[in-house]
């Protein structure tokens, strides 16, 4: 009896370690995971409507970013995004529009993520919490995940916010 509790304890203690060794090694590899930067086109904020919806000179019609949806202008929330991401975008600011896989929504909107910042070739998940409009919105709650496929390119990581 005494040697049966031994013998349980033992495998206890290998399937506990065995867990967390999965665990870290799962965690590591999602956290240092890089992806290859799509399809960009750079241009030039000219008109912000709301949290989610502005122009750039580039497109003629309104951006619709990708993986995130802001609350409607017309209630506090929406009137709070509206303010935040009128603090991370100006008239005649430059950026980074990264194509995923569908070039325009139903409506015909062009579907972009937005760089605040030249993104590099490869980025991480900071550089997407930290240097996409979509981050920003999400981290500061202005913003809630509305990933629709198949433009899911950084919905993951979004999710983690």
């Amino acid at each position: 009896m005494v040697n049966d509790i031994k013998q349980l304890r033992y495998l206890f203690l290998i399937l506990a370690f065995c867990i967390i060794i999965f665990a870290v090694c799962f965690f590591t590899s999602c956290i240092n995971q890089t992806k290859s930067l799509g399809d960009i086109k750079e241009g030039k904020i000219t008109k912000i409507v709301d949290g989610d919806t502005f122009y750039v000179d580039t497109f003629s019609e309104r951006i619709r970013i990708i993986g995130v949806d802001c609350p409607e202008i017309d209630t506090a929330e929406g009137q709070k995004a509206a303010s935040y991401t009128k603090s991370l975008l100006k008239v005649g600011q430059k950026v980074w529009l990264e194509k995923d896989t569908t070039e325009n929504d139903k409506y015909g909107r062009p579907l972009r993520i937005v760089w605040l910042e030249k993104p590099s070739n490869t980025v991480s998940k900071d550089d997407v919490m930290n240097k996409t409009l979509e981050g920003k919105l999400l981290a500061s709650k202005n913003a809630k995940i509305d990933t629709v496929k198949p433009n899911t390119k950084y919905a993951e990581w979004w999710s983690w916010s």
